[in-house]
């Protein structure tokens, strides 16, 4: 799951440095003014006052335990042509648009998936804005925010120099850069070039504008792809939303980390803070749970949908040429024949009550399928008092931000037991949780991803909590269903 934050690495850390070097560049001196005129085409590109640039990157951060390269180019031709190419050893994405269709193409897997006509909604990747567009107001960058709709409007050179004489900043003549903070440097790389380090990220810069940059031509993908056709608004709403996602888990606004703690009750539900944590009660029908579980949980659930279908399924795409909601589609038409009727229920009504497409929630509830986890049981001599204790473990989802959907679901339906889920907003299944029999479940997933035609995981794990007494009921329920890939439950 770490593959996850380190697609997005990239254009998040483009991002923070053109942001970065808008209040910092290498001057002649010691001064503000220097320092702003040594910024001015930075300034511009940011503010979007230059309709034409090319903007490239060599970036360096260390991922998985080492330094690591990555290329990144975006030209911009005008207010609805861009291309932007990201390239690492292990994987290549191309994005390109133009009036009247948008490309993403995968050079490593060779296929390409291509948007054609208008576009509905407001989630596009039209270049006007789009550097605001992608910050959430959910992230830590709200200042950075400020500062881009401020340069857009007005005077670029007293909007800097403000922003320059509130940071802690100094020229070092010795080493010939500028000084940020503790950890931020800037300098020259070259006569076209600006480096700029933080910790162990290096980003060298370079930007070329107006007349140097050519017209939008006609996009012409290899042959030898494999060409997709998809809707243009869903290729551009996934792109957009989930990096304007990633900016939140990847920088966390403090309203996220600590959120506000307000208990709400609706008709058939009761959402309670304990200890920091939330604790939602719901009970009814399944389409009374269903309603109050959105109704109460709304801007969780869709930080959670968010978070697996666009920014999982943007690293999705990129690590295997596959676009996550058909592979998601498919994997959900060989479930569905095994989900009980009450379940689907549910999720129609959780849908309902958050706006959203039915078929798109139902889908997205078997996403567990695809992850694995892990728990642990001990008891007897392995403990110091003989106890029984029973664990799970779920930071496998932290890498896109599912902590900031988690719950426990405290579910009491009309004609079955009640239970106790720990999950995630928007997800009805279950991974881990205990009933009214004293019943605890855990699961970690093993091998057989593709294995589709059986009970999915998080409904046979639900099932048992919410049909069985014993541990030999849940033994039978599980040995008398077919199963998907592998999993061993504790």
């Amino acid at each position: 799951m770490q593959r996850i934050a380190f697609l997005f690495t990239p254009v998040v850390v483009l991002l923070q440095s053109v942001l970065l070097i808008s209040g910092a560049a290498e001057a002649a001196e010691n001064d503000i003014a220097d320092l702003v005129a040594a910024s001015r085409p930075y300034l511009e590109l940011v503010a979007g006052r230059q309709e034409k640039f090319e903007l490239t990157a060599e970036i360096h951060v260390p991922i998985d335990g080492r330094q690591q390269r990555i290329d990144a180019s975006l030209i911009r031709y005008d207010d609805e042509s861009f291309d932007m190419r990201l390239v690492h050893s292990e994987y290549a994405i191309t994005i390109r648009r133009r009036v009247d269709i948008t490309t993403a193409e995968l050079p490593v897997h060779g296929t390409a998936f291509v948007g054609r006509g208008p576009i509905t909604g407001t989630d596009t990747l039209q270049p006007r804005d789009l550097t605001v567009r992608l910050m959430s107001g959910d992230s830590d960058l709200g200042m950075a925010r400020a500062f881009l709709t401020a340069l857009a409007t007005g005077d670029i050179d007293a909007i800097a120099a403000t922003l320059l004489q509130q940071l802690p900043s100094q020229y070092d003549p010795e080493n010939h850069c500028w000084k940020l903070g503790n950890k931020l440097t800037v300098r020259n790389a070259d006569q076209n070039s600006l480096l700029v380090e933080s910790d162990k990220v290096t980003v060298r810069l370079s930007v070329r504008t107006g007349d140097e940059i050519g017209s939008a031509g006609a996009i012409d993908i290899p042959q030898t792809y494999r060409v997709t056709e998809i809707s243009r608004s869903e290729l551009e709403q996934t792109f957009s939303r989930g990096l304007r996602r990633a900016t939140e888990i990847l920088h966390p606004s403090a309203a996220l980390q600590n959120p506000r703690q307000q208990p709400r009750t609706v008709e058939h539900g009761r959402l309670q803070w304990i200890e920091g944590q939330r604790v939602a009660t719901l009970w009814g029908t399944p389409e009374e749970i269903g309603t109050a579980h959105g109704q109460l949980l709304r801007a969780e659930a869709v930080r959670c949908i968010e978070s697996v279908l666009y920014t999982f399924g943007t690293a999705h795409v990129i690590r295997t040429g596959r676009w996550f909601r058909h592979d998601l589609d498919a994997a959900y038409a060989r479930l569905s024949p095994h989900i009980p009727e009450r379940h689907k229920t549910e999720t129609r009504a959780l849908a309902a009550a958050l706006e959203l497409d039915a078929d798109q929630v139902e889908a997205l509830n078997v996403f567990p399928e695809l992850f694995h986890c892990s728990g642990f049981a001990v008891f007897g001599t392995a403990t110091k008092d003989g106890t029984l204790y029973h664990g799970r473990v779920l930071d496998y989802m932290t890498t896109i931000g599912l902590q900031d959907a988690c719950v426990t679901l405290i579910v009491r339906p009309n004609d079955h037991l009640a239970f106790a889920n720990v999950g995630y907003a928007g997800f009805i299944g279950s991974v881990s949780g205990m009933n009214s029999a004293a019943v605890s479940l855990g699961e970690m997933g093993g091998r057989g991803e593709g294995n589709w035609d059986g009970v999915p995981m998080a409904t046979l794990m639900r099932r048992a909590l919410e049909e069985c007494s014993t541990l030999q009921e849940v033994k039978s329920l599980w040995s008398n269903n077919p199963r998907t890939c592998e999993y061993y439950y504790v």
